[in-house]
């Protein structure tokens, strides 16, 4: 059995009445069956991508004789149930080792035990933003990027979205190249106000300028409560990062003061000390409490949430320590950045021989010493995120934090979906329109004058379209 075939066995047969699974269709529109429904009468086809849907033979026959897909016989004998996962259930490993992450062709999160507990509602075999009201006792996480520094086409660096039950939602890090898959999840800007940040590198805190330039067309006339820790001194910390920000964007700024609504730009700091375990946010019975990190240098935290009877611990960058020990107990997802081991370092980036403990190893967790941590803490899912994920990180990483846990284990992709109640747990991925515009949502205004114009000199060189047709004929006549 191939690889991809290995990873779809995971996906397509949650058990009736506990999940309403489907299949969403990849190939052309005009042949594409909706999604929660059975195969009855019909026939799975696969496409060049490995993706399946359900078609009418008569379809199927068509997207054969295009060369666009393969009609799967015994598609159906591939499949195997997933049963919800209860403590003390056997992991299918081996499959654990099979699965892929999207960017080599897998379709679904990378997850051997995507149902945990007892649903009591049935959930589509993807997320779909826009498309499920949440319980109100529900929370859902989506990762909005689960990648590093590198950057790849496939992974914004590290973002994860909170929304709750009540209707509210929460940015935590806003690392660069997520502030387009934030506008793809089609949350009001009005709603994605506070923000929290782990710490103050690029790959956590990168793309707070287009998520800040962009309020007036994302509809976000409210300013941005951003969150974050002090430094040991004042240029290590928030403050000084957001008065320094908006320093360097001032050209940026003027461009549209006095022009569209700016002030969603608006930024207000809530700087705490990174020394001190605190409650940082305390409202909407949601409840932010802020502990030191240990990462590179004094001045990065990790974040645990307390929704109701649900808590989600996201770790920003750290090495394990006390700390992150203590507020990890009892909490139902943990979110722990988690690192592969040297050996992808040595093949992937050509490290020499010691770089990888000089660096990774103290102010990061590679996957085994992860695997220890969830050993400890016994979240009832253990996530890891932030790293490149390929055919040959994924293995290593799955091997790696089995070497110490047994419980079920998630590593989160761009888009990796979680919604937990009291009672369970699903794990999906979501299907985003990746170019959302957010339309109209009310009345902006200009609310001030703009202090810079163009020159006289420069505005007197402008071409408008009557000049540029007299441009046009000229040299059409010649």
């Amino acid at each position: 059995m191939s690889r991809g075939l290995g990873n779809r066995r995971l996906i397509f047969a949650f058990i009736p009445l506990i999940l309403s699974i489907g299949i969403i269709p990849v190939i052309p529109t005009s042949f594409a069956v909706e999604s929660n429904q059975i195969c009855i009468d019909k026939v799975w086809i696969e496409n060049s991508k490995g993706r399946i849907a359900c078609v009418t033979p008569s379809t199927a026959d068509k997207l054969v004789e295009r060369g666009w897909g393969t009609i799967l016989d015994e598609f159906e004998e591939a499949a195997m149930e997933i049963m919800p996962y209860t403590p003390g259930m056997k992991i299918d490993y081996e499959a654990e080792q099979k699965l892929l992450p999207i960017a080599d062709g897998g379709i679904g999160p990378l997850t051997v035990t995507p149902v945990l507990g007892n649903p009591t509602k049935s959930y589509p075999e993807f997320y779909v933003p826009g498309d499920e009201n949440l319980a109100l006792d529900e929370m859902r996480l989506v990762i909005c990027g689960s990648g590093f520094p590198y950057l790849t086409v496939g992974q914004a660096s590290a973002c994860l979205i909170v929304q709750t039950g009540d209707g509210k939602s929460y940015l935590f890090d806003i690392g660069s190249g997520s502030a387009g898959r934030i506008n793809s999840l089609g949350i009001p800007g009005n709603d994605l106000t506070n923000v929290f940040v782990s710490h103050t590198h690029t790959d956590h805190i990168g793309d707070i300028g287009p998520f800040w330039s962009q309020a007036y067309l994302s509809g976000r006339t409210s300013p941005i409560e951003l969150y974050g820790p002090s430094g040991p001194n004042h240029e290590l910390g928030l403050t000084y990062f957001v008065e320094n920000f908006l320093k360097s964007y001032t050209w940026d700024f003027e461009t549209r003061n006095g022009r569209v609504d700016t002030s969603g730009q608006t930024i207000n700091v809530h700087e705490f000390d990174y020394a001190q375990t605190q409650v940082i946010y305390d409202q909407d019975n949601f409840l932010v409490t802020a502990f030191p990190a240990i990462h590179a240098i004094d001045g990065a935290v990790s974040y645990r949430i307390d929704w109701k009877d649900l808590s989600v611990v996201f770790s920003g960058d750290t090495d394990t320590n006390q700390f992150l020990i203590e507020n990890s107990h009892d909490a139902d997802v943990i979110i722990l950045e988690t690192f592969a081991p040297e050996e992808y370092f040595l093949e992937s980036f050509g490290w020499p021989e010691g770089m990888y403990d000089g660096s990774v190893a103290i102010a990061h967790i590679p996957a085994e010493r992860a695997g220890l941590f969830f050993e400890i803490v016994e979240p009832k899912l253990a996530t890891s995120y932030h790293f490149i994920l390929d055919d040959l990180s994924v293995p290593l990483i799955f091997e790696d934090v089995r070497k110490n846990y047994d419980g079920p284990f998630l590593f989160a992709q761009d888009f990796t979906v979680i919604n937990l109640t009291p009672d369970y747990i699903i794990t999906r991925q979501a299907h985003v329109d990746e170019n959302f515009v957010p339309g109209s949502e009310g009345k902006m205004e200009i609310k001030s004058e703009s202090n810079y114009f163009i020159s006289d000199w420069l505005a007197e060189t402008t071409l408008h379209e009557d000049a540029l047709r007299e441009i046009l004929e000229k040299r059409n006549s010649e």
